[in-house]
Parts: C-alpha cells; sequence; structure tokens
C-alpha cells in the first residue's frame, strides 16, 4: 500500500483480475488481446482504494478484489532469508532467487559484492553491466521475459493498473538498487509502467533508490543505457 501511494499508483497488487484476463497467469495462456469491455470490467475491480487495512485484517470494498504478489514475492523471500541469516549472525552474504539479490557486507576479497545485469535479450546471457554495492537489495524487471504476439505486435505481461493494458514505452528493462529487496523489486515494476523519463525523474528525487534503465531506440533500434546519478556501476 505504501508503494502504491508513493509510485502515484505505477505499484498495484490488486491487478490480479487483469493479470487473468490477459493470460499470464501461471500457465501463461496468453493467445489474443481481450475486447475492451472485458478490460473496462475488469478494471472496476482494481485499484489499492478498494481494500482498508486494519492491523493484520485486510478489507475489501469489493468482493472481486484480488491481490498478484508477483512483483515481490522474490524480492519478498530474499529479504526473509537475509533477515534469518542477519538473526543467525552472519554479517557477511548474499541472497539470490531468480535474480532478485540481497547483499550484506563484503565478498571473499574484502570488497563490496558485484552483481552483474543481465542483457535485455530474450535468450542472451550477456552481462550489460555490473553493479557494486552493499547492504541493500537489487531487483531487475523487464517486458523482454514474458510476451506474447498478436497480429505481429507484441504485449508484455507488465500492465498499467490504471488502463488495463500492458505497457508501450520504450523502456524495457530496469534495474533498482534499495533498502531492501521486496522495495527494489516493487519499484522496478513501478518504473516500467511509469516509463523512461518519468522513472528516471522519480528516482532521481526519491532517497535512498537508485536504477539502471534500459531503453530501446524507436528509430535506430539501439539499446540505451542510463542510471540515476548515484547508480553503484562497478
Amino acid at each position: 500500500q505504501q508503494m502504491y501511494h508513493k509510485t502515484g499508483g505505477n505499484f498495484d497488487i490488486t491487478i490480479k483480475p487483469l493479470i487473468s484476463l490477459w493470460g499470464f497467469d501461471s500457465d501463461f495462456s496468453s493467445e489474443k488481446i481481450p475486447m475492451e469491455n472485458a478490460v473496462n470490467d475488469a478494471l472496476t475491480q482494481v485499484g489499492m482504494d478498494q481494500i482498508i487495512l486494519n492491523k493484520n485484517t485486510v478489507l475489501k470494498n469489493n468482493s472481486n478484489v484480488q491481490f498478484d504478489m508477483n512483483a515481490i514475492a522474490k524480492g519478498r523471500g530474499v529479504d526473509k532469508i537475509s533477515h534469518f541469516l542477519k538473526s543467525a549472525g552472519f554479517q557477511h552474504f548474499m541472497v539470490e532467487i531468480g535474480g532478485e539479490v540481497y547483499a550484506s557486507g563484503v565478498n571473499k576479497n574484502n570488497s563490496f559484492w558485484k552483481i552483474g545485469i543481465k542483457h535485455p535479450e530474450e535468450f542472451s546471457s550477456d552481462i550489460t553491466a555490473i553493479a557494486a554495492f552493499s547492504n541493500s537489495g537489487m531487483a531487475t524487471s523487464g517486458t523482454y521475459q514474458h510476451f506474447f504476439n498478436w497480429e505481429g505486435k507484441d504485449y508484455s505481461h507488465i500492465l498499467d493498473p490504471r488502463t488495463g493494458w500492458p505497457v508501450e514505452h520504450d523502456i524495457i528493462s530496469a534495474t533498482v538498487i534499495a533498502e531492501t529487496c521486496a522495495k527494489a523489486d516493487a519499484i522496478a515494476t513501478a518504473l516500467i509502467v511509469m516509463g523512461f523519463e518519468n522513472a528516471l525523474a522519480w528516482v532521481e528525487k526519491t532517497d535512498g533508490v537508485e536504477c539502471y534503465l534500459i531503453r530501446r531506440d524507436k528509430e535506430s533500434s539501439k539499446l540505451i543505457a542510463t542510471q540515476s546519478k548515484n547508480f553503484p556501476l562497478h
């Protein structure tokens, strides 16, 4: 809920009805785009303003509201394991789940942990940049991993919770460093929804958050990388 408000609604876990409608559930059954009226109907079930948090209780103003935690699940898992390791007395470690990372202390060379950022191509294993950091989480979100093609156009699994449609910005990958991996995970998704210029501007005015953004130039189709002022490139 905090991330929903901080990102201006660009991060919204109540997006589940739209995820299901577009076929981006776990079975990834996307075959064609849904009818516009179906998207509009699903939108009536989306919005964090339709839930109320009262201590450990979640109240729904709309019984059809559903949650999709995929945008923070891996980051949250990383944080839980990191918390366990710290509580057990470990100070120097790195935890990774599916590309989401938390780095604590220093590595065996007594320097900050160096984490590679994957090149944003579907079948590429190349590293496009390296970040060196400690006591922070890092997460990457991208439109290049899960999508389907309908009548010659690609539709990404990252949906805009306000329009109900896949994002169409030129930004294709967002890597975020923040105090926790769950926070970095959520923000990375939100930045993709914001689009390149808005995302970079949002990060630059937000304390404790840095980003490395990759966009595709519409004219040349070349990939262009830009980082926030204090992103710790190695």
